[in-house]
């Protein structure tokens, strides 16, 4: 546009440059802004509230801060740039072809007439007039002149032709309402499109569409290798961007146009494309541009920002992309990385084999991913009622599902960080895949499990549903306020219903059942732990016994849903059959007092034998069934019930919380996980089998083990019997009322036994070992004794016995290695055999000393009895609290014979106490106790018959060498042969000790004969 007057007209003209420009013009003043010049202040044209006349601006080049323009100017911008736009209020004329005006600009009650150039977003056109034939506005325009005249062509609403405009010269009054984007092309041939998702707002009724001839196509084809670049391109042009080269901001690319953007070459900020196909192949397309309609191609380079709208399509095959925001468009990612996308009002996106690091889901928009995909974060957010489904792929943050929102996981993992929550308000459904994180469900939610994995803790705490009835949920389950129902699937851990939640069981495996509110179970399995009021409890099925054993009133159950409130004594243990066939065995201590409800429901056919391997896997086999498990084994919480056989063989498996009542079970070269349980007589048969943690026999239970290993914390109660031969046990085995048999088996520490029998032949017992048995019998092995070993019935043939031990019983010890202990309260021990290094004794026991090698023995407390009559005794008490008796022969006191024994059964007290006390013992063993009862007053001393020494002459290295030696008797200790520690000689024995022949240390002899010939005394 050439400037209104000439210079005639003006008394003041300035020309930039090289003249200085004012910030404010007066009246009768033209400015020509040109190239070079560069004014880093606004320029106002007139001023605000002053009667002005006779102003132009006329912005042909250069650069400038901002223009003003006020009454009585005129502003022509042909080019140039200003930085902070234009503000016209009440101008003569705004004429705008060429240049641009940046953001924002604003023309209240002026007359605007754009024909080419650009003017920038957040612009305000409001009062005034406005004529639009050429050039571009930015997007967020606010456009509400008084009179808009629109010319050009090919005028559409939502990408449809407004019909009525045909010729030159037709006019129509266009309607802003209810519109997504409203495009046409320019007089100048420049595409336009204006749409509330940019924020554009058109006010209603004041906009007339004119058709105009309209500038043909000059150039089909441009390529761009610098910043001179036209500012569209429209049907039939194809535009490329080479390197170096760059499309200014608010770039226009209207239907049917192509734009190539190729390696180093730009598109600027704010670049429209309405159903044009954009190719981005290593270049780049800055921020914020907008797509209505048409294709977007991404194989290599990157993207900025881009909306898209009106069906677009959006294919991202490579590069780094800054992200998408999509209405009513599509999405397809298959390569390179997105940083965020958003979806809204039924726009889809597809990502696999890409990076993602957010995806937001708006309105009905739809996301899936596939294999191979990886994102961090998906959103799905208020008030929406889109879909999140995930093929594959993984999620490494979490997925957070909104009021009215659903996800569908049908495969892939979603596994964020160990702290992570996936908060759901919408609705959950799993197929398939794997969820690793903690679920928190709210607001009327709801969790479908057809299958899938979830790994953390799942929690409704707000009214909601929880529907599973395939795969699996391994964390706890905690709900209130919701309803739960089950018909396939396993909670592996444990299910935890408050009061004002329901669960309907139908089918499925639960781990640990703990409820409060009501409950009904007509079919799957439930593992060992099951807990909660009676009396909101429900069990659907037949043949329910208390123990084993029918119920009294149960004949009445004959009918579909007859029912029976019974009450149950404790301890007991009610078991039966579910309606699904699946059997059940309940430990009563679980319930509380309150009666439980049983309702009939008949048994349903099923097949006898079952092989897993076949694909029968059912939760539990009932009376008459007999099922292999074999490779690949079976899953947790399986049910053995009454008069059912449960084969595991080689390859097969159970897993945990398996339970058995009244049945069979035969492992070979198997394993069954953690939390076995057999109750009710139930037999188990173990050749080489594996146990986890926790196994438990329980009222009459059997289980009998060769060759296998055994988990930690075991509990053998109630009559129940625990046989285990070459095998190992575990830290923690705890029998009470129970019988336990070790032969040649290893339990790690901690045996507590309290009541039944106990019987070890070989065995190793680790430490802490406590015993409180009714009877205790052991052969041979190891025992690290915590604190005591009690039993009605004591008897032990050999062994170790460890660490300070505490004996009160009744029996006999015929062997051993004891170390150091106490015989306490009324015990009743004969020792026939063993080695002990000290042994006290107290209270009101009493102790018989037959055989057996004692170092010391010591005693507190009145009224305990000692008795010695064999073996070897170092030294006994300087004390006259114990009622001490020898039994022998040949005794003599301080060197002199004792009178007054002459038949047997005679008995001597030696009172006062005496330095020497030497003699035999009735096992024919001699003894010499020297100063050992100085402080007593009283022992008594009685004549016992005393078998003749069986073997006059003994060769060490041949005869077994007893503890002592007497009379004639001659002990040769010949080459390679060994005497023990503490020989006894008696008087008139002989020991000749030959080279290489070694006796050990404290050898005691009186009046005897020693014959060293070469070898060693200790």
């Amino acid at each position: 546009m050439s400037p209104t007057c000439v210079c005639g007209q003006f008394e003041t003209i300035i020309n930039a440059p090289p003249d200085v420009v004012p910030d404010v013009l007066t009246s009768n003043t033209q400015l020509t802004i040109s190239d070079g010049a560069f004014v880093l202040y606004r320029v106002s044209a007139g001023q605000v509230d002053v009667l002005s006349e006779n102003i132009e601006v006329n912005l042909t080049g250069g650069w400038v801060s901002g223009i003003g323009a006020f009454s009585g100017s005129t502003l022509n911008v042909t080019g140039g740039y200003s930085l902070n736009g234009a503000y016209a209020n009440g101008a003569t004329a705004v004429n705008v072809s060429g240049g641009r005006l940046d953001d924002p600009s604003s023309f209240v009650n002026t007359s605007l007439t754009m024909s080419g150039g650009v003017i920038a977003h957040n612009s305000r056109i409001v009062g005034g007039t406005l004529v639009f034939e050429g050039g571009a506005f930015g997007e967020k325009l606010t456009l509400a002149a008084d009179n808009t005249t629109i010319r050009g062509g090919a005028f559409r609403i939502d990408g449809q032709l407004i019909s009525g405009l045909q010729n030159v010269g037709d006019t129509q009054l266009f309607t802003a309402a209810d519109y997504t984007i409203f495009s046409g092309i320019l007089a100048d041939g420049t595409p336009f499109a204006f749409s509330p998702l940019v924020q554009d707002y058109l006010a209603d009724g004041a906009i007339t569409l004119e058709i105009a001839e309209i500038a043909p196509v000059t150039v089909d084809h441009y390529t761009v290798a610098s910043a001179d670049a036209p500012i569209s391109i429209r049907a039939g042009q194809t535009l490329d961007v080479v390197s170096g080269g760059s499309l200014g901001r608010y770039f226009q690319a209207g239907p049917g146009s192509q734009l190539n953007v190729a390696a180093g070459g730009t598109i600027g900020r704010y670049a429209e494309m309405v159903d044009a196909t954009v190719q981005v192949v290593g270049g780049t397309i800055e921020g914020d541009a907008f797509m209505y309609g048409g294709e977007l191609i991404c194989r290599s380079g990157g993207v900025e920002q881009v909306s898209a709208s009106n069906g677009a399509t959006i294919h991202v095959l490579g590069g780094q992309s800054g992200g998408f925001s999509l209405r009513d468009s599509s999405l397809h990612v298959s390569g390179g990385s997105v940083d965020t996308f958003s979806l809204s009002d039924a726009a889809t996106a597809e990502v696999t084999a890409a990076q993602v690091n957010g995806i937001s889901i708006y309105g009905t928009g739809r996301a899936t991913l596939n294999e191979d995909a990886t994102v961090a974060n998906v959103r799905m957010n208020p008030r929406s009622s889109g879909l999140f489904v995930m093929n594959g792929g993984k999620i490494t943050n979490t997925v957070f599902i909104n009021e009215g929102s659903k996800a569908i996981i049908n495969g892939g993992v979603i596994e964020g960080p160990p702290t992570a929550t996936m908060d759901i308000y919408g609705d959950l459904e799993m197929n398939g895949g794997e969820v690793a994180n903690r679920l928190n469900f709210s607001l009327n939610s709801t969790l479908t499990m057809n299958g899938g994995r979830i790994g953390g803790v799942v929690n409704i705490l707000t009214p909601g549903t929880i529907r599973i009835r395939g795969g699996s949920i391994e964390g706890d389950v905690y709900a209130s306020r919701s309803a739960v129902e089950i018909s396939g699937g396993e909670i592996g851990a444990k299910l935890q219903l408050a009061a004002d939640t329901s669960l309907n069981m139908t089918g499925g495996k639960i781990t640990e059942l703990r409820y409060d509110g009501p409950t009904r179970i007509a079919g799957g399995a439930i593992g060992y732990g099951f807990a909660g009021s009676a009396k909101n409890m429900t069990l659907v099925g037949s043949d329910f016994r208390v123990d084993g054993e029918p119920i009294e009133g149960i004949e009445g159950l004959v009918q579909l849903g007859d029912t029976l409130n019974l009450e149950i004594p404790s301890p007991a243990v009610l078991s039966g059959i579910y309606a699904d066939g699946t059997p059940f065995a309940i430990q009563k201590q679980l319930w509380g007092s309150d009666p439980i409800k049983l309702e009939f429901a008949p048994l349903a056919p099923a097949a006898d034998a079952l092989v897993v391997s076949q694909g029968d896997r059912p939760y539990g086999v009932h009376e008459g069934q007999h099922i292999v498990v074999d490779a690949p084994g079976i899953g947790n919480s399986f049910q053995a019930g009454r008069g059912s056989t449960v084969s595991v063989v080689e390859g097969g498996e159970i897993g945990r919380a398996m339970t058995a009542a009244s049945a069979r079970v035969d492992i070979a070269n198997a394993t069954i996980g953690a939390d076995f349980t057999a109750l009710l007589g139930t037999y188990v048969s173990v050749h080489n089998g594996v146990f986890g943690d926790r196994l438990q026999l329980a009222s009459g239970s059997q289980l009998e083990m060769t060759t296998g290993t055994i988990g930690n914390n075991v509990v053998a109660s109630g009559s129940s019997r625990l046989t285990v031969h070459d095998g190992t046990i575990g830290t923690y085995l705890r029998v009470t009322d129970a019988e336990l048999l070790l032969s040649d088996t290893t339990v790690g520490s901690n045996l507590n036994v309290t009541g039944g029998d106990v019987t070890f032949i070989g065995a190793s017992i680790g430490p802490d070992a406590s015993i409180a048995a009714d009877s205790f019998t052991m052969a041979s092995g190891s025992l690290d004794i915590r604190t005591k070993i009690y039993a009605s019935h004591l008897e032990v043939h050999g062994g170790t016995i460890a660490n300070q031990y505490v004996v009160n019983a009744h029996g006999t010890i015929a062997g051993g290695n004891w170390g150091s202990g106490s015989i306490v309260g009324q015990s009743d021990i004969t020792i026939t055999g063993g080695e002990f290094d000290s042994l006290f004794v107290r209270d009101t026991s009493q102790l018989t000393i037959a055989g057996g090698k004692i170092v010391q023995v010591l005693a507190t407390l009145p009224n305990t009895s000692l008795t010695i009559e064999g073996g070897f005794i170092k030294s006994i008490p300087k004390s006259n609290s114990v009622h001490a008796v020898l039994r022998g022969n040949n005794f003599y006191g301080s060197g002199q014979r004792i009178e007054g024994l002459n038949q047997v059964g005679d008995r001597v007290e030696l009172i006062g106490g005496a330095s020497q006390l030497s003699g035999v013992l009735r096992d024919g063993t001699p003894f010499y106790f020297f100063d050992d009862l100085v402080n007593r007053d009283t022992v008594i001393l009685e004549l016992a018959d005393v078998p003749p020494a069986p073997i006059r002459r003994l060769t060490a290295s041949v005869d077994p060498v007893p503890l002592g030696i007497r009379g004639d008797q001659v002990v040769v200790v010949d080459r390679g042969a060994t005497v023990d520690n503490d020989f006894q000689m008696g008087a008139g024995s002989t020991l000749q000790v030959e080279s290489g022949g070694q006796v050990g240390d404290d050898l005691e002899a009186a009046d005897a004969t020693i014959i060293l010939q070469g070898g060693s005394i200790g």
